[in-house]
């Protein structure tokens, strides 16, 4: 179960973006900066790394550090407004375009005016964007084109993340994936069962996301509302079942880039019925404290 390739009518729609890219620079220096989150956002940075490399596009890794300072990863020296005045930004693609997170838009807002230009990279808009000088990807065909009309569209980078997993058969059947935070697309947690393991979190954005893939290789079926870990199991061709979660998002990606490209990711509202059904009775036994007697 190693890396898969990547789609061919897929990697057209990158070469574009690529396209996009090395037209805006001309020659200027580029400097990317991920969207800080967690797993899923590490997923879309090391996809995003694997895509500068193969279109053959230079460009310096920074960080945000707070304000309007952007450190240079290697060395940790501070990017100067010199530097920065005639150069390219390319800002990570995520969801920090909407109502409940907003760092993506804050961020690009307050750094765009030191660039000569910013492309921020595939992405989800529910909130519209309004930034000078600054080109804008979605990741979606639905409902982020509708919110940001002028946007171009390319799939998730984290489609084109290298997953690097020796195959190997699963060792556990059935595992659950859901958030608990306020994205999740359940009213009441108790619906999440106890077996729940919420790996997006054991990591951040600038962290290795291997003993992700490796954790949902693990699995013979995986159930969760974290798109990227839906995206994962595409790329690893884990069986998965990707359901909503507070906003579009996950349905609307998943229209996309998914069910036109992986058979082993379906779509589905609510838990089936035995699941349900089960988390209820391990829930009351637990509450008893007779789940493990």
């Amino acid at each position: 179960m190693g890396s898969s390739s990547i789609n061919t009518t897929m990697k057209s729609d990158f070469s574009k973006l690529a396209e996009v890219i090395h037209q805006a620079s001309k020659g200027r220096q580029i400097y990317y900066l991920p969207n800080p989150g967690n797993l899923g956002d590490a997923i879309i940075r090391v996809g995003t790394q694997r895509f500068l490399h193969d279109f053959g596009i230079d460009c310096l890794p920074l960080t945000h550090i707070g304000k309007d300072q952007l450190t240079l990863q290697e060395g940790s020296r501070i990017l100067s407004d010199l530097e920065s005045r005639d150069a390219i930004l390319l800002y990570g693609g995520g969801g920090g375009w909407c109502s409940i997170w907003k760092g993506g838009q804050e961020i690009v807002s307050q750094l765009a005016p030191r660039f000569h230009h910013t492309i921020v990279l595939p992405s989800t808009y529910e909130v519209r964007p309004n930034i000078a000088k600054t080109t804008f990807f979605a990741r979606d065909r639905y409902q982020s084109v509708g919110n940001a009309p002028f946007a171009s569209f390319c799939h998730d980078l984290g489609f084109y993340a290298p997953t690097d997993v020796t195959y190997h058969k699963p060792t556990a059947g059935t595992g659950f994936c859901f958030r608990k935070d306020i994205e999740s697309g359940f009213e009441r947690k108790w619906r999440i069962p106890l077996s729940n393991h919420d790996i997006s979190w054991t990591g951040n954005y600038l962290s290795d996301p291997k003993p992700m893939f490796e954790y949902l290789a693990s699995f013979k079926v995986i159930h969760t509302d974290r798109l990227h870990v839906a995206i994962s199991c595409c790329r690893l061709g884990v069986k998965a079942f990707l359901y909503p979660g507070a906003y579009f998002k996950n349905q609307a990606v998943f229209l996309t880039s998914i069910a036109p490209y992986f058979d082993n990711v379906r779509w589905r509202n609510h838990l089936p019925i035995n699941i349900v059904l089960l988390n209820k009775l391990q829930r009351k036994l637990n509450s008893m404290g007779l789940l493990n007697s």
